[in-house]
This record gives structure tokens, C-alpha cells and sequence, in this order.
């Protein structure tokens, strides 16, 4: 169904919005969100959600959209933030795949983080902090850093020999 209709007589707030879904339903005056699958677009048109929606909230399988049409987010959602999937830049590469905070869409939990340069953090996270037990591996796949870390600065572990180990950090040698 299409709440196209529903917009036109002013029962969507906003009008920067549509839904078109099987499902949905009024609260007060304003349509709600609800049901397995649904599509979600923006202020042009463009699709900014395709997925689940729980009481208004996207919830459950979904992916989220940029303006430019690449994808943002794709996996599970909790309560209308990421909680498991991958978040991609902009030009599409792949930045972190695993675990989320909902309340803030930080990584938290087990997770990937990939640089750039196309080496890779694995271990754990919180609140968008490499933290607890990590190893980085250089863009061949070799091992550079393994150990613990606290906030985001390892605290002890080992390094790749081309590293220098310092109190509470790693820096590469030149």
C-alpha cells in the first residue's frame, strides 16, 4: 500500500518523508511505520530505508541509504539504531562490520574496523574505542599488533618488529 494518500491529507508530519509498506497504522493524526518490510524515502525521493519497521522504528533486517545512493548501513536494526551489520563510507568502502551500541550507532561489541590503507583492527569495542583484546593485521594479512586495549591505546601485547612499542601506544618506525 502506498500512504501517498495519507501524506496528501496532511496525516504525515513533515512532508520530507514518504513510507510505502504492507503495513501502518495512525497514532493521534500521524501515520506510523510498522510491519516486515518498507520503504522509507527522503525529501527527494531519493530511498533512504528499505526494511523492518517496529511501532515507527526501524527494527530488524534493514539497510539505510545516502542521498547519493550509496549504501550507509546494512544489517540488523535495534529500536531505530545500528545493533549488528556493516557501515560503509560514503565511496563505499567497507569501515566496520560487527557489533553496535544502538543508542549511539558506535561500534560496540566484537567487531572489524578497516582502514584505509587496508589494513584491519579485530577484536573488541566500546563506545567507538578499540578496547579488551585486539589485533591489528597489515593489508597483506600479516600480524602487526596483538594485545589489550584500553580506550583505544594498547596497554600491553606485542608488535611487529617494524614497530616500536611505547607505554600506551604503537608508532611505526621510519
Amino acid at each position: 500500500r502506498s500512504h501517498r494518500a495519507a501524506r496528501a491529507a496532511g496525516l504525515c508530519p513533515g512532508g520530507d518523508f514518504s513510507y510505502i509498506g504492507p503495513s501502518a497504522f495512525l497514532r493521534g493524526d500521524v501515520l506510523v511505520p510498522h510491519g516486515t518490510r518498507g520503504t522509507q524515502r527522503g525529501e527527494f525521493g531519493h530511498v533512504s530505508y528499505q526494511g523492518a519497521w517496529d511501532m515507527g522504528q526501524r527494527h530488524g533486517k534493514g539497510c539505510s541509504y545516502r542521498a547519493n545512493g550509496s549504501i550507509e548501513f546494512d544489517g540488523e536494526w535495534f529500536q531505530d539504531g545500528y545493533s549488528e551489520g556493516e557501515f560503509y563510507q560514503a565511496n563505499g568502502r567497507l569501515e566496520y562490520a560487527g557489533s553496535f551500541d544502538p543508542d549511539n550507532n558506535l561500534p560496540h561489541g566484537a567487531g572489524t574496523f578497516y582502514f584505509a590503507d587496508g589494513s584491519r583492527h579485530e577484536g573488541k569495542f566500546v563506545h567507538g574505542h578499540f578496547h579488551g583484546m585486539g589485533r591489528v593485521f597489515g593489508a597483506g594479512g600479516e600480524l602487526i599488533v596483538q594485545g589489550r586495549y584500553e580506550m583505544g591505546r594498547i596497554v600491553e601485547g606485542r608488535t611487529d618488529p617494524d614497530f616500536e612499542f611505547y607505554a600506551g601506544s604503537s608508532s611505526a618506525r621510519s
